[in-house]
Protein backbone atom coordinates (compact mmCIF):
# COMPACT_ATOMS: atom_id res chain seq x y z
CA UNK A 1 0.00 0.00 0.00
CA UNK A 2 1.25 3.07 -0.91
CA UNK A 3 2.27 5.73 1.58
CA UNK A 4 -0.62 8.19 0.33
CA UNK A 5 -2.91 5.70 1.01
CA UNK A 6 -2.22 4.78 4.34
CA UNK A 7 -2.55 8.41 5.03
CA UNK A 8 -5.56 8.69 3.41
CA UNK A 9 -7.30 5.74 5.33
CA UNK A 10 -5.91 7.22 8.12
CA UNK A 11 -7.17 10.54 8.00
CA UNK A 12 -10.64 8.79 6.90
CA UNK A 13 -10.77 7.00 9.64
CA UNK A 14 -10.28 10.14 11.93
CA UNK A 15 -12.53 11.76 10.50
CA UNK A 16 -15.27 8.74 10.91
CA UNK A 17 -14.46 8.47 14.55
CA UNK A 18 -14.72 12.58 15.27
CA UNK A 19 -18.25 12.26 14.01
CA UNK A 20 -19.77 8.83 14.44
CA UNK A 21 -18.07 8.16 18.02
CA UNK A 22 -19.51 10.45 20.12
CA UNK A 23 -22.98 9.89 18.42
CA UNK A 24 -22.53 6.11 19.52
CA UNK A 25 -20.97 6.95 22.89
CA UNK A 26 -24.25 9.73 23.71
CA UNK A 27 -26.86 6.91 22.41
CA UNK A 28 -24.92 4.10 24.65
CA UNK A 29 -25.29 6.37 27.55
CA UNK A 30 -28.82 6.94 27.17
CA UNK A 31 -29.31 3.52 26.42
CA UNK A 32 -27.65 2.18 29.01
CA UNK A 33 -29.20 5.33 31.83
CA UNK A 34 -32.98 3.53 30.78
CA UNK A 35 -32.05 0.04 31.32
CA UNK A 36 -30.37 0.72 34.53
CA UNK A 37 -33.08 2.94 36.01
CA UNK A 38 -36.26 1.40 34.28
CA UNK A 39 -36.44 -1.37 36.92
CA UNK A 40 -36.07 1.12 39.53
CA UNK A 41 -38.98 3.31 38.39
CA UNK A 42 -41.04 0.20 38.07
CA UNK A 43 -40.11 -0.39 41.90
CA UNK A 44 -41.16 2.80 42.74
CA UNK A 45 -44.54 2.76 41.73
CA UNK A 46 -44.40 3.61 37.68
CA UNK A 47 -46.10 -0.20 37.12
CA UNK A 48 -49.03 1.01 38.60
CA UNK A 49 -49.42 4.45 37.27
CA UNK A 50 -48.98 3.36 33.74
CA UNK A 51 -51.68 -0.07 34.83
CA UNK A 52 -48.32 -2.15 33.61
CA UNK A 53 -48.50 -6.21 34.13
CA UNK A 54 -45.83 -8.16 34.24
CA UNK A 55 -46.58 -8.69 30.36
CA UNK A 56 -46.33 -5.23 29.22
CA UNK A 57 -43.25 -4.75 32.08
CA UNK A 58 -41.31 -6.72 30.19
CA UNK A 59 -42.18 -5.57 26.64
CA UNK A 60 -40.71 -2.36 27.85
CA UNK A 61 -37.97 -3.65 29.18
CA UNK A 62 -36.69 -6.10 26.41
CA UNK A 63 -36.78 -2.76 23.99
CA UNK A 64 -33.91 -1.37 25.45
CA UNK A 65 -31.96 -4.94 26.01
CA UNK A 66 -32.95 -6.43 22.65
CA UNK A 67 -31.27 -3.53 20.26
CA UNK A 68 -27.99 -3.92 22.97
CA UNK A 69 -27.86 -7.64 22.73
CA UNK A 70 -28.18 -7.35 18.71
CA UNK A 71 -25.89 -5.23 17.84
CA UNK A 72 -23.07 -5.03 20.93
CA UNK A 73 -21.09 -8.04 18.80
CA UNK A 74 -20.84 -6.10 16.07
CA UNK A 75 -19.82 -2.63 17.75
CA UNK A 76 -17.37 -3.48 20.51
CA UNK A 77 -15.19 -5.81 18.09
CA UNK A 78 -14.75 -2.65 15.34
CA UNK A 79 -13.87 -0.24 17.70
CA UNK A 80 -10.15 -0.85 18.98
CA UNK A 81 -9.37 -1.39 15.20
CA UNK A 82 -10.65 2.45 15.13
CA UNK A 83 -7.56 4.95 15.06
CA UNK A 84 -8.88 6.47 18.70
CA UNK A 85 -6.35 6.45 21.20
CA UNK A 86 -6.73 5.02 25.03
CA UNK A 87 -8.55 7.74 26.45
CA UNK A 88 -11.58 7.55 24.13
CA UNK A 89 -11.46 3.91 24.23
CA UNK A 90 -12.23 4.47 28.19
CA UNK A 91 -14.71 5.97 27.39
CA UNK A 92 -16.44 3.67 25.05
CA UNK A 93 -15.98 0.55 27.49
CA UNK A 94 -17.08 1.15 30.89
CA UNK A 95 -16.09 -1.69 32.57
Amino acid sequence: MAASDETARRYLYRKIDLRLMPLLMLTDFFNTLVRANLPNALVAGMDQDLNLDASKQSHATAIFFAPYVIFGKYFHPVVPQQSLDLPWRFLIFRG
